[in-house]
């Protein structure tokens, strides 16, 4: 049977050579009884059993199968380059991480085998590792073929609309931004970042503007040919529908990740929609060392280092979107005391950087249309139990599931991290015990349940070289401070506005951390079991040495963190004021 099919697959790949006769290598008796030497078989008359078998190779039916293709190393006009007729029937493929696959059409892979490994031989050389080899239809490989931009492998040369996508990029590398967002109504396009903790409109010829078309055209460029594998929530990217996805990205000598989030829009001249792309630095750009380098205090750093001792119960950061959150307790785990002897998991949505100090990164997916009762949490949580962790970094608590995983987590005994989108710590309470999330009051006032509750907030810092004496520029909310507050304005400084050429014209310089700390006492959380919250934020609150020119920070709120920054100069008073009013905080000492 094996034989038939070998002889019927050589006869639809050699038409010709299967209607001749195949010579055997035995002769055969004429008449008269005379012998001739036996023939030598010519490379096409061979028998089907000394045609090259089929390997045992994967079959692929659709682009669907394949890993996101980066590039295609065969193209016309690429490195690798097959002529015409070996295109029909051959492709390599690149993949995110730099390796190629190959795809070959099966009822041709006998008479081109020669050529396969040949190009296996080439990427080999050019040091591009072959990691897998199967069989496609000469339709599949068309259609993958017709996927390359008609410039996109001409040697340096980049589509138009990935070069606007990379100078999008790299404006935003060049200033220092942690956001992009594309904002398109209509035909129009405007594309902003977030510099300095600010929203800021692209400086430059266009001032930001574009048409819809170039915008659209960069952006998908991006999303179809630059998304990591298994990242993206659709194969391709179109505006009306919510996507995200995270692209890895090098320029020049940056080595980044770009997570992406689009939304859908409204707007009355047409269609609308935004992407909002965050830089995620694959290594630690800033001078970091210690907590106090992010913003913390001397105090609050200390309770940072105690509670990586004791290890037990969940470490909540609180904050509203891009506050810093996960680059605050990505630097928790990586100073860990004994992180060496730690089997230290993580498990986030999607991975945004790589943590050195964790044994294990889980990466997970989710998108809208989830069936809540197979989240990735649910299915993940029983593998990290059984994964015998001392701490777990668990990413976003922001619905029961993760709510669900964090608890059940924390009742097996282990240290939590984890972050949500809170204002402050009491309202931590508030959000986690909402219907969004799910836990219970109960729980959330347990004896052991936390470890650390932490609100955290970005300010930018004022420029050392422009500012302004505030005394001078704001002489009665200076007068108003040292009234209510007690403290001396004197060293206080404002924004000067139109910066100078230190600051690019911005008057502020970085970004600092201002924050809030609590480790929940036993009568603080008896009064939160009892509703009483304001008694219960009274009490923790009563630990402050209630003085507002102070560096030691336990017991204080967010904005007398702010308010004392603000006293050194290092923040314009007013930024103090987004965190509440100067004349409507309440100061507690004034209702004891």
């Amino acid at each position: 049977m094996m034989a038939w099919l070998e002889r019927l697959h050589a006869a639809r790949a050699h038409p010709t050579a299967a209607a001749r006769p195949v010579a055997t290598g035995v002769s055969t008796p004429k008449p008269g009884g005379q012998r001739h030497a036996p023939a030598q078989p010519s490379r096409n008359d061979r028998t089907p059993a000394q045609q090259p078998s089929l390997p045992a190779w994967d079959t692929v039916h659709s682009i669907a199968d394949l890993p996101t293709i980066r590039t295609i190393y065969t193209a016309e006009k690429a490195e690798f380059a097959l002529s015409a007729a070996l295109r029909a029937v051959l492709i390599a493929i690149g993949s995110d991480c730099g390796e190629a696959w190959l795809l070959v059409d099966a009822a041709s892979f006998a008479r081109h085998a020669i050529h396969l490994d040949s190009l296996r031989t080439r990427l080999h050389n050019a040091r591009i590792p072959v990691v897998k080899t199967v069989f496609a239809s000469r339709a599949l490989i068309a259609e993958i073929y017709k996927t390359e931009h008609p410039d996109a492998n001409e040697a340096g040369k980049i589509p138009e609309e990935g070069q606007l996508f990379e100078a999008l990029i790299r404006y935003g590398l060049e200033h220092q931004a942690t956001d992009i967002h594309c904002i398109v109504k209509g035909q129009r396009a405007v594309v902003k970042y977030r510099i300095d903790a600010e929203m800021e409109r692209m400086r430059g010829p266009t001032d930001g503007v574009y048409t819809r078309e170039q915008i659209r055209g960069a952006l998908g460029y991006a999303y179809n040919t630059l998304v990591a594998e298994k990242t993206n929530s659709h194969a391709q990217f179109t505006p009306d529908q919510f996507q995200s996805c995270m692209i890895p990205y090098r320029l020049d000598d940056k080595v980044l990740n770009l997570r992406w989030q689009s939304s859908r829009g409204f707007c009355r001249q047409g269609s609308a929609f935004t992407v909002f792309i965050r830089y995620l630095y694959g290594e630690q750009t800033l001078p970091i060392e210690k907590f106090q380098d992010l913003g913390y205090s001397d105090d609050q750093a200390e309770l940072f280092s105690r509670i990586g001792v004791n290890r037990k119960g969940l470490v909540l950061i609180c904050g509203i979107t891009n506050s810093g959150k996960s680059t605050t307790l990505s630097f928790y785990v990586e100073t860990l005391p004994g992180r060496e002897r730690l089997n230290i998991i993580t498990v986030e949505d999607p991975a945004e950087r790589e943590i050195e100090a964790a044994a294990l990164q889980i990466s997970l997916q989710r998108t809208l249309a989830l069936d809540a009762e197979r989240t990735p949490f649910s299915e993940i949580q029983g593998v990290l139990v059984r994964s015998d962790p001392d701490v777990i970094m668990q990413g976003e608590i922001r619905d029961v599931a993760s709510g669900v995983c964090a608890q059940t987590l924390l009742q097996t005994g282990h240290q939590v991290l984890a972050t949500t989108h809170a204002m402050g710590v009491m309202e931590a309470f508030a959000r986690l015990s909402s219907s969004e999330i799910g836990f219970s009051m109960q729980t959330l006032t347990a004896r052991k349940f936390w470890s650390l509750l932490v609100y955290q907030a970005l300010v930018p810092k004022l420029c050392p070289a422009c500012c302004e004496p505030a005394d001078q520029t704001l002489p009665n909310i200076t007068a108003f401070i040292r009234q209510r507050f007690h403290i001396d304005t004197s060293a206080m400084r404002t924004r000067c506005m139109g910066g100078c050429g230190a600051c690019g014209g911005r008057g502020v310089r970085g970004v600092t951390v201002v924050a809030e700390m609590m480790q929940p006492t036993r009568s603080f959380l008896m009064l939160m079991r009892e509703g009483r919250d304001f008694e219960a934020e009274a009490a923790w609150r009563s630990a402050s040495d209630s003085r507002f020119d102070s560096p030691h920070m336990r017991g204080k709120t967010v904005f007398e963190h702010a308010l004392y920054k603000a006293g050194c100069g290092l923040i314009d008073p007013r930024t103090v004021e987004t965190f509440e009013l100067f004349d409507q905080f309440e100061i507690i000492r004034e209702v004891a």
